[in-house]
C-alpha cells in the first residue's frame, strides 16, 4: 500500500520528469497535431543522427495552423501566404537542410528541404523548396 507521503513524492517525481521525457522525443508539445521542425544547429541531411537523438529547434517552422489543405495521393501541402513565404526564404544549400516532421507530439521521420538547383543526390524523404512565389502556395513531399 502505497502511504500519502510516497503517493505525493511520486507524484512530485513524475510532474518533475514529465517536460524531460517530452522533450526527449524531440517535438516541443506533447498535443502537436503536425508539425515540421528544422534541426538545431542545422545539421546536414547526410549527418542526420537516429531520429530519437535530433535536437530541434525551438518552433515549428510549420504547424497544422498553417496547412490549408492537405492531398494524401500526391502529398501535397497548401500552405498559408505567411507559411508560404517562410518556406520561400529559407536558405537551403546544395546538400540540403534537414527537418523533423512530428505527429501526435512524437518525431515521426526525418528528411529535407531540397533546391532544385542542386546536382547532389539525396535518397530520403524531400520537400522541394519552390525558387520563386506562386499562387497556389504549394509544396509537396
Amino acid at each position: 500500500m502505497i502511504r500519502k507521503n510516497n503517493l505525493l513524492t511520486l507524484l512530485a517525481l513524475l510532474i518533475l520528469i514529465m517536460p524531460i521525457i517530452i522533450m526527449s522525443s524531440g517535438c516541443r508539445q506533447a498535443n502537436e497535431e503536425f508539425a515540421i521542425y528544422l534541426t538545431e544547429n542545422s545539421v546536414s541531411p547526410s549527418q542526420m543522427p537516429a531520429l530519437s537523438q535530433v535536437k530541434l529547434a525551438s518552433q515549428p517552422l510549420i504547424d497544422i495552423n498553417d496547412i490549408v489543405t492537405y492531398d494524401a495521393k500526391t502529398h501535397e501541402i497548401v500552405l498559408t501566404e505567411n507559411a508560404y513565404q517562410r518556406i520561400l526564404h529559407l536558405q537551403v544549400p546544395t546538400s540540403g537542410t534537414s527537418f523533423v516532421v512530428c505527429a501526435g507530439g512524437k518525431p515521426i521521420y526525418d528528411g529535407a528541404f531540397w533546391t532544385p538547383i542542386s546536382s547532389q543526390s539525396y535518397s530520403g524523404i524531400i520537400i522541394e523548396k519552390p525558387l520563386a512565389s506562386n499562387d497556389v502556395h504549394s509544396i509537396q513531399i
